[in-house]
């Protein structure tokens, strides 16, 4: 019998190891990826009907890009962001800031691109549990990631209308 809970110990201990290096090996990927410039869509998102204010936005669409957001980036442009692009109008959608590594603002807008509710100056999640952040029970289809201060910055308030344009400059 101790031969038996030796043997199971022992396995559980290399059952653990080989998971905690697998991980290891995810997150390094995971972080390089992001490194290489692994390319993904973007869009212009501005603030004025002239097409004049306006950052350029990394778009979020896969459920992987949404899961990753701007984690584990060390910072971002001037004029730029990050576009959540959701196929519907969803409630309770929430975002945290865990694994951030710079405070962000948080911009919610609904199916017309009105700005329902920004979350100001955000900052990284240092400890569990993250808190989790919502526009209050508030219908979402995009939500726009900028640097903290940002909509202070342009002077961004709920009821603000944003345009999108492709990389053909077409207005959406």
């Amino acid at each position: 019998m101790k031969f038996l809970s030796k043997v199971s110990i022992h396995h559980v201990l290399i059952v653990l190891v080989v998971v905690i290096i697998i991980l290891a090996i995810l997150n390094f990927f995971l972080k390089n990826n992001e490194k290489k410039g692994e390319k993904r869509g973007h869009i212009k998102v501005c603030f004025d009907e002239r097409k004049i204010n306006c950052i350029n936005a990394e778009t979020a669409k896969t459920l992987e890009e949404k899961t990753r957001g701007l984690m584990y980036r060390d910072k971002l442009g001037k004029n730029e962001g990050m576009l959540f692009i959701y196929e519907n109008e969803r409630e309770n959608l929430k975002f945290w800031m865990k694994n951030m590594n710079f405070p962000i603002d948080i911009i919610w807008l609904n199916k017309e691109k009105e700005i329902i509710y920004i979350h100001k100056n955000l900052q990284p999640c240092s400890s569990d549990p993250c808190q989790l952040y919502s526009p209050k029970e508030r219908k979402v289809m995009y939500v726009l990631e900028v640097n903290a201060n940002f909509s202070n910055e342009k002077n961004l308030s709920v009821g603000d209308k944003v345009f999108f344009k492709d990389k053909e400059e077409k207005t959406r």
